[in-house]
């Protein structure tokens, strides 16, 4: 089943079938959904923004030096 849906998006990898087992098999899931219960409810989808990590990293690298 892991494999088949690493196929399915078109990424199939160790790693990525090795997340699909894990989110699947590890953490007991709600009737109604896949959310793991000790995971609270995502209200927003999150947003992926690099921008925000490339500023991160520069402070960083201000603050070492």
């Amino acid at each position: 089943m892991a494999c088949a849906e690493a196929l399915a998006t078109g990424a199939a990898s160790r790693d990525v079938v090795l997340n699909i087992l894990s989110r699947t098999y590890d953490d007991p899931v709600t009737s109604e959904c896949d959310t793991p219960l000790h995971l609270p409810e995502l209200m927003a989808p999150p947003i992926a923004d690099c921008l925000r990590y490339d500023e991160l990293l520069t402070e960083g690298a201000y603050a070492a030096g």
